[in-house]
């Protein structure tokens, strides 16, 4: 049985224990992890289906946390629909 006491599942153990090190740490990985969702679920309800389904395979192909939220950021940026939101 794996260990469940990571507290970085799937961002990769540079990153973990970068964000670890640093004071406020569990502060900075919930914002990440709010951040992504919310990025996420507003792809999930607006984005076009080739953003969604490239979205969805790089998520089932076993991409990190940090690769999805970059993905993320990248599909909405790109997105004309995400231009004017702020």
């Amino acid at each position: 049985m794996a260990s469940q006491g990571s507290s970085n599942p799937g961002r990769g153990p540079q990153q973990g224990s970068q964000q670890s090190s640093s004071s406020g740490g569990g502060i900075q990985d919930a914002a990440f992890y709010s951040a992504m969702l919310d990025n996420l679920l507003e792809i999930i309800r607006h984005a076009e289906h080739p953003s969604f389904s490239r979205v969805i395979a790089a998520i089932r192909a076993g991409a990190s946390h940090d690769q999805i939220s970059q993905l993320l950021e990248e599909v909405l940026q790109r997105s004309p629909r995400f231009l004017s939101r702020g």
